[in-house]
């Protein structure tokens, strides 16, 4: 069974690690600024821009989110 993890935690991962980031294609130049960005903290990544990062990689969403109706 898979290990669960949230998607920034798996964003992390995905950046920390030479091989995963292999998987997504991408120049490794790229993934330096990700890592960066996320160090510092002073721009934020959006969670589309690391989910489709995520998906390139191989990594995929074990539940959908949803949403409940406000009352």
């Amino acid at each position: 069974m898979a290990k669960e993890l949230t998607t920034n935690l798996a964003f992390a991962r995905l950046i920390e690690s030479p091989y995963y980031w292999s998987l997504t294609g991408l120049d490794k130049g790229l993934r330096r600024y990700y890592r960066c960005q996320l160090r510092s903290g002073k721009k934020k990544i959006s969670i589309e821009k690391k989910e489709e990062l995520l998906e390139k990689a191989g990594f995929s969403v074990r539940q959908e989110k949803t949403w409940d109706w406000p009352e």
